[in-house]
C-alpha cells in the first residue's frame, strides 16, 4: 500500500485499525497521522453497513477530505486497485472483503519544541545532525569508543560465522525419518513455478504483461491447458482453485 498509494508511513506516523474493531470500540483517530482501515468489507458479517464507516469518518474529517480505496493484488499477475475519492463521494458499493481505506492527515501537529520548551535543546541537536547528513556535530566520540564499537562488530561477525557453521553441519547430517502424521509439501505445479518466476524476475514479468501467450510458451511450455487458460483470461478464482488443489 505504501508504494502503490505513495506515502511515507513514518512521517508523520501511521495509525491502522481493523474495520470491525474501529466501529465496535469507537476508536479515536489522530487526524495529524496517516490512517489505514483494514478489511472494510468485513463489516457486513457483523451486520454493520460500510456506509456507517464512511459516516463515522465524515464526522471526523468532513465530506471533502480525500480518501483512497485500496485492494492489494492476491497474485503477481494482478494489478493493485487504487481509487482516489473524497469521503462525501466515495462509492460504497465498490467495497469488497479485501478493501482497505487510506485517509491522509487532516492537520499538521506542532513539534514537541513548541509544546515544551525543555525539549528545545534536543530538537536543536537533532536538526544539527540532520543538516550534517546524520553526523553528530559534537566531538564526544573518542578513539576508545571507536575501538569498542569495532570490537563489538568483530564479535558479531564471529557469532555469525558460528551460526553459519552450525547450519551447515545440520544440513550435512543424514536425512531424519519424518515424524508420525507428517504431510510432505506437494510438488510445485507448472502454474506455481511460473508465478514464482514472475515474482522473482522483473524482465519475465514485463514480457508477460506485454504478451502473455508467448511468454507462457517460452518459460512454461508444459503447462496444462487449464492453467494456461486461467492466466491468459485472468481468471484468478481458477488460479486459486488450482493452487489449493
Amino acid at each position: 500500500m505504501y508504494g502503490d498509494v505513495g506515502f511515507d508511513p513514518a512521517l508523520p506516523g501511521t495509525q491502522s485499525f481493523d474495520a470491525i474493531d474501529y466501529m465496535i470500540h469507537e476508536r479515536s483517530i489522530c487526524t495529524d497521522m496517516h490512517i489505514i482501515i483494514w478489511q472494510a468489507g468485513s463489516l457486513e458479517s457483523f451486520g454493520i453497513k460500510a456506509s456507517a464507516l464512511l459516516d463515522a469518518l465524515v464526522a471526523v474529517y468532513g465530506k471533502d477530505h480525500p480518501i483512497v480505496h485500496y485492494v492489494a493484488p492476491q497474485y503477481i499477475t494482478q494489478e493493485s486497485y487504487v481509487h482516489h475519492s473524497t469521503l462525501g463521494k466515495f462509492p460504497v458499493e465498490n467495497i469488497r472483503s479485501a478493501s482497505s481505506l487510506y485517509v491522509p492527515p487532516l492537520v499538521k501537529k506542532d513539534t514537541a519544541e513548541k509544546q515544551d520548551p525543555r525539549l528545545s535543546g534536543f530538537m536543536k541537536i537533532g536538526n544539527e545532525k540532520h543538516d550534517n547528513g546524520g553526523k553528530d556535530t559534537q566531538s564526544s566520540s573518542s578513539s576508545s569508543s571507536s575501538s569498542a564499537v569495532q570490537e563489538e562488530e568483530e564479535t558479531l561477525e564471529q557469532q555469525e560465522a558460528r551460526r553459519r557453521a552450525r547450519i551447515l553441519s545440520e544440513l550435512a547430517r543424514p536425512v531424519r525419518t519424518p515424524p508420525p502424521g507428517y504431510t510432505p509439501t506437494p510438488a510445485a505445479t507448472h502454474l506455481g513455478q511460473y508465478l514464482t518466476l514472475l515474482g522473482e524476475d522483473p524482465s519475465v514479468m514485463a514480457k508477460h504483461r506485454a504478451d502473455r501467450s508467448s511468454t507462457i510458451a517460452e518459460y512454461a511450455p508444459n503447462m496444462p491447458s487449464r492453467e494456461r487458460d486461467s492466466l491468459l483470461k485472468g481468471y484468478h478464482h481458477i488460479i486459486s482453485h488450482l493452487r489449493d488443489s
